[in-house]
């Protein structure tokens, strides 16, 4: 047997580098998207969703925490709610701003008007549990990843605000 293929992410709803459909924003429907993933290291005892846009004007603007997600899935459906802990055990953290983080669940695109922003999904297999509570902060959530990172997957797509928001 060859070497186990590497962690991949993806999603049916857009390619990577790709724009992300209007459902998936805050302009449109403010649907998580849905995600897929491939490669887990059998060791993993969890995983760990990021979705951050690094051309925020105030610094990296976090749009979704969720942590604890088993190992055993192969990704997550559109539309996810935004309730502290999903039907499969996966937590939401808090996100919505640079150093400060007021919502939880997922928060689409939403930038100034202007240039496309990037939006960059990470998907990080750790080797369990984090052991935190559903609303952890992303800086919390980083120091309880620290030492049980296995594998890291990245997907990102772009958005620029629509035309009527540019005045």
């Amino acid at each position: 047997m060859g070497d186990r293929e590497p962690l991949q992410l993806s999603s049916p709803a857009f390619s990577f580098g790709e724009p992300i459909p209007r459902i998936y924003t805050a302009e449109g429907s403010n649907l998580s998207p849905p995600l897929r993933w491939s490669g887990v290291p059998q060791q993993a005892g969890s995983l760990c969703l990021t979705l951050e846009d690094p051309d925020a004007p105030g610094g990296v603007w976090l749009h979704w925490l969720l942590y604890d997600i088993p190992s055993s899935s192969g990704g997550l459906p559109a539309g996810l709610p935004t309730s502290e802990r999903l039907d499969d055990g996966s937590l939401q953290g808090l996100c919505w701003g640079v150093s400060r983080y007021q919502r939880q669940g997922y928060q689409g695109p939403e930038p100034p008007p202007g240039p496309a922003h990037h939006y960059v999904f990470t998907l990080t297999a750790l080797t369990s549990t984090l052991g935190l509570p559903a609303g952890a902060t992303l800086q919390q959530v980083r120091a309880a990843m620290a030492g049980r990172e296995l594998a890291t997957a990245r997907l990102w797509g772009v958005y620029a605000a629509s035309a009527a928001l540019r005045h």
